[in-house]
């Protein structure tokens, strides 16, 4: 074990007992957690995990970390939140947490047009996975975060509201199919695969029940 996530990616495994579930708390995506545990097991010469089509279980070396890894993690979150609260003891202004897509849809755009308009203003925009853009304005280390909504209306102590809500584009290649029709429907498009990012399960309400080639 050679940092504090190794010890996280243990114990969410453990905890949660499925990969998908771990690297949705760990703010990751499957195939990177499953490579980071990979390179785990090779480094102590062990495995940690048994793993099946629908779970895994912890081996007794895995048991040996998490006996242990609980006060080592949060001494280090401590003394992380503690760094971080003298440093903005520091800053004047405001501070704005933002996840990296609300960066690109928002977050930067909005942050610069603010300090253009107001010249005097000072701030910093940072940006974190998103649920330590929750955690920032809950310890209040950000006065502000650009998240989900859905994650940020589980906590009853914030206020949340939604931005945005322009159209959403897909790309394809000039050649493709898709770009020689006139008028495009949500059938046609799941006609053909997709290549996208790792999606939160809560995106998918948004699209038809029947993904066709697109899942």
């Amino acid at each position: 074990m050679r940092s504090v996530r190794d010890l996280k990616i243990v114990r969410s495994l453990a905890r949660h007992r499925n990969f998908a579930r771990a690297s949705e708390e760990l703010a990751m995506s499957q195939p990177n957690l499953s490579r980071a545990l990979a390179r785990l097991e090779e480094q102590i010469g062990a495995p940690l995990f048994e793993r099946s089509r629908t779970s895994v279980l912890p081996t007794a070396y895995a048991e040996i970390v998490l006996e242990r890894c609980d006060p080592l993690i949060e001494g280090f979150d401590e003394i992380n939140r503690a760094l971080e609260a003298r440093r903005i003891e520091a800053e004047t202004g405001f501070r704005i947490s933002v996840g990296p897509y609300s960066a690109v849809a928002v977050g930067v755009t909005g942050f610069l047009a603010h300090l253009t308009a107001h010249r005097s203003a000072r701030g910093q925009l940072v940006t974190r996975d998103w649920r330590t853009c929750l955690e920032d304005v809950l310890e209040r280390r950000s006065d502000l975060a650009i998240t989900s909504t859905q994650s940020a209306e589980a906590f009853p102590e914030l206020e949340a509201e939604s931005l945005g809500g322009g159209p959403l584009a897909f790309f394809c290649a000039r050649t493709h199919p898709l770009a020689q029709a006139e008028r495009i429907e949500w059938s046609d498009l799941m006609r053909f695969p997709w290549a996208n990012t790792v999606l939160r399960p809560h995106w998918l309400r948004f699209l038809p029940e029947d993904l066709g080639a697109a899942g």
